[in-house]
């Protein structure tokens, strides 16, 4: 009788479609059997880095340990491996011994020399590979005979070779696209917006938000697009408030909205969307121009020192960006700087800003301070 004992090594992999190469039992004598070694040379005259692939584990484990999972890999390695129930990404590296083809290899001859996670040759071991690629489609490790529930098994299907190198048409060229470009991308589950017609998906490109809206036809595509304004202000009857400019973005069956400020998420999407057809350009930084610059000391112990900062904003479009302030001995400078969307169409009307800055209390009685804000008038003040 087996003794139960839980261990989790490895993966299965399973096409139906393939066509058995090899069954084989090894009974933990010995050497990797020939038809490995033929196969995985079949496998690597492929030369594919680029592909996709449908993983399930079997074995004595949780669902989420079991999958089944999509995996994406681009240039050997694994990109992205999410659960094909829900699209949400897998956590905590749970498929990372088997998330290539390559890998899965590796683990079958570890499992037949006894080597890396496999501390003995493997009893018996079921292996199938497909014969045109010679990728293993099904394999199945008893690594002893008298324990029970440490067998594992992996399936791998729908296997596909992607290139990276074709026009963007749909949201899996397009993730492609910008894999090839650099760019780091993780799915980010479903999205919601009322003014388009689809439900999009959201993924992160260099870390931040970006939502794709996939649609059934370039002629669907097209007519959604004509809704957006230039300025990206409206969207047929929608009035949306944006947090930061929204950047739009399109190719063959898809509308791509990015809201933010990064211009390296910028430069990857238009290196791989063309340039934006709508939203607004990219925030220009810009020194203010100061009016007025007073120090004030408050009555208090110890004295509170603030310094009053009057400028202006050019347009419309201008507001207040940033206020920075750097001490170094007994002069404090102060940077004060707006912010406006670059080539927007704004009312030339002037405005004002004031500012407050706290400046603290760590002052030497008797001893002169200079405050220069921006290109202003330095100004002198003493603490009594």
């Amino acid at each position: 009788m087996k003794k139960t004992k839980f261990m989790m090594v490895g993966l299965t992999i399973f096409i139906f479609a393939a066509i058995v190469f090899a069954g084989c039992n090894n009974q933990g004598v010995g050497s990797i059997p020939q038809e490995l070694t033929t196969s995985e040379k079949l496998w690597k005259e492929q030369g594919l880095r680029n592909y996709d692939f449908t993983l399930e584990r079997q074995a004595f484990a949780p669902e989420d340990w079991r999958g089944p999972v999509n995996i994406q890999v681009r240039n050997g390695a694994a990109v992205s491996v999410t659960y094909v129930s829900s699209g949400a990404a897998v956590t905590e590296g749970k498929f990372d011994n088997a998330d290539t083809i390559d890998k899965l290899f590796t683990m079958l001859k570890n499992a037949y020399a006894g080597k890396g996670d496999f501390e003995q040759k493997a009893y018996s071991i079921e292996v199938t590979y497909n014969p045109q690629m010679g990728y293993p489609t099904y394999f199945f490790i008893d690594v002893s005979q008298n324990i029970a529930d440490e067998e594992q098994g992996y399936t791998v299907t729908n296997l596909i070779a992607r290139t990276t190198t074709g026009p963007v048409q749909d949201y899996d060229s397009f993730v492609d696209n910008l894999r090839a470009a650099g760019a780091t991308v993780e799915p980010a589950g479903e999205i919601i917006q009322d003014f388009f017609s689809v439900r999009g998906q959201a993924i992160k490109v260099n870390g931040e938000d970006v939502q794709v809206f996939e649609y059934s036809d370039q002629s669907t595509t097209e007519a959604e697009a004509a809704l957006i304004s230039p300025d990206g202000s409206s969207i047929g009857t929608s009035l949306p408030f944006w947090v930061a400019p929204p950047h739009f973005y399109k190719a063959g069956r898809i509308i791509v909205l990015y809201v933010g400020e990064s211009k390296a998420v910028t430069d990857v999407l238009e290196s791989v969307l063309g340039p934006q057809f709508a939203g607004r350009s990219e925030m220009e930084i810009k020194l203010a121009p100061i009016e007025e610059v007073r120090v004030n000391i408050a009555e208090s112990f110890p004295v509170q020192v603030f310094v009053y900062i009057k400028g202006g904003l050019a347009d419309a479009c201008t507001t207040l960006h940033e206020v920075k302030t750097e001490r170094n001995g007994n002069v404090i400078d102060i940077q004060v700087t707006t912010q406006r969307p670059r080539d927007a169409i704004c009312a030339q009307v002037y405005s004002t800003f004031e500012e407050n800055v706290a400046l603290g209390s760590d002052f030497t009685s008797g001893e002169t301070y200079t405050v220069n804000v921006n290109d202003a008038k330095p100004v002198n003040f003493v603490v009594q």
